[in-house]
């Protein structure tokens, strides 16, 4: 089809508040002459699109399902040729827009959630090694369930950071609804492993900051707000000292065998922010290892009672 010989003129005008005005070609209706009404094109007298934005969809759409085969082919030919320059720019653009690269790969997982899992699954079979580093890089509160309910009432049952409460954080699985419930944030990425160091956090909140410092990606999201800082920085400097509970000097953990799906239990000695930090024993039912923590607990007795005496003959 032919464009209409159209001058200038014919769809441009200005109207009574003095803002100039453009007609689309399409569907004859007139807008402001922007950004958010017209695309870009160099080609054009005034530097917008013939159509406005919706009429241009409709014709991207039209002309897309008319030569799909032939534009998929040509797009894969392209990235053939050009691989390492596209490589480039994604990498350089994700760099310098991390939040929008989580929204789209967050995206794509609420997409492919059960494809993305057996992926992981396959991948750990094939390099145990990997699933160990995966492990280790992963730290979980110790944290009971009072200390964490407690928590939970001191923000409010609200996430620490958007401040939405706990039933609006929903999701769709299989076309059910679920609310999701709150992580256990470590608020300093590398801080400790207890109340001291924990906040309520969305999934969605939980996966944006990841190892982020807190104040800089909090203050960078648009919801930030400068008295739910301030709390955050209390909760972890005063407020929870008064409900964190008194600790073993040791961690028992439950974990999953690498080759089959039976568990067994992990005894570890644990620094000052109950960081496991050496395996002392493994045992498959968790009453087998109260030996191994009756003796660990003896050794370091005794080794307190010789240092002590040390410090007193100096």
């Amino acid at each position: 089809m032919k464009r209409p010989n159209r001058k200038y003129n014919d769809y441009h005008r200005t109207n009574k508040e003095d803002i100039e005005e453009k007609q689309c070609i399409d569907c004859l209706e007139w807008f402001e002459m922007n950004d958010n009404n017209f695309g870009k094109d160099k080609k054009s007298k005034d530097g917008f699109n013939i159509r406005c934005k919706k009429c241009q969809k409709i014709n991207q759409d039209i002309y897309y399902a008319k030569n799909r085969e032939a534009i998929i082919e040509k797009s894969k030919q392209y990235t053939v040729e050009h691989y390492s320059t596209q490589l480039a720019y994604i990498l350089d653009y994700d760099k310098n827009n991390p939040d929008k690269r989580r929204k789209r790969r967050r995206k794509y997982y609420e997409l492919n959630r059960d494809r993305e899992k057996q992926k992981l699954v396959d991948f750990f079979s094939m390099y145990p090694d990997k699933q160990k580093e995966y492990n280790e890089n992963h730290r979980d509160h110790e944290i009971t369930k009072k200390e964490w309910n407690i928590c939970l009432k001191i923000f409010g049952d609200k996430c620490a950071y958007c401040g939405l409460p706990q039933e609006k954080h929903i999701v769709n699985r299989k076309d059910e609804i679920f609310v999701m419930n709150f992580h256990k944030e470590h608020v300093d990425d590398k801080g400790a492993n207890d109340l001291r160091n924990a906040v309520p956090a969305c999934r969605v909140c939980n996966s944006s900051k990841h190892d982020f410092d807190m104040e800089e990606w909090f203050r960078r999201q648009e919801f930030f707000d400068e008295e739910r800082l301030k709390f955050i920085y209390w909760w972890t400097n005063e407020g929870y000292k008064e409900y964190i509970e008194d600790k073993p000097l040791y961690r028992i953990v439950k974990k999953q065998n690498e080759h089959n799906k039976k568990f067994h239990h992990e005894l570890w000695i644990v620094d000052e922010y109950r960081n496991m930090i050496n395996l002392i024993a493994t045992k498959v039912k968790k009453k087998d290892l109260y030996e191994d923590i009756k003796e660990y607990l003896n050794e370091l007795t005794i080794n307190n009672l010789s240092g002590k005496r040390k410090e007193d003959n100096k």
